[in-house]
């Protein structure tokens, strides 16, 4: 099993990567274990599912919850 600090580093990397594919620097591939997700213009939302599925991985293990814009829309009332 992966290390907090393994997936805090897969995170920061697959974050690295979406932003090269929006800002149109193609990245080859990133992966953790036998997953490895290539990135193409044309799947971008699965290395977003990807950076999700990290994020809240690394909020269980460090015990510190998301704090990004759609954990703040959780929040306001419907």
């Amino acid at each position: 099993m992966a290390t907090c600090a393994q997936k805090q580093t897969w995170l920061a990397d697959a974050e690295a990567q979406y932003h090269a594919l929006q800002t149109g620097q193609r990245a080859e591939a990133i992966g953790s274990g036998d997953k490895t997700l290539r990135n193409t213009a044309s799947n971008p939302s699965e290395l977003l599912k990807y950076i999700q599925s990290l994020r809240a991985q690394v909020a269980a293990c460090t015990g510190v919850p998301d704090t990004g814009l759609r954990a703040v829309l959780r929040m306001v009332p419907k």
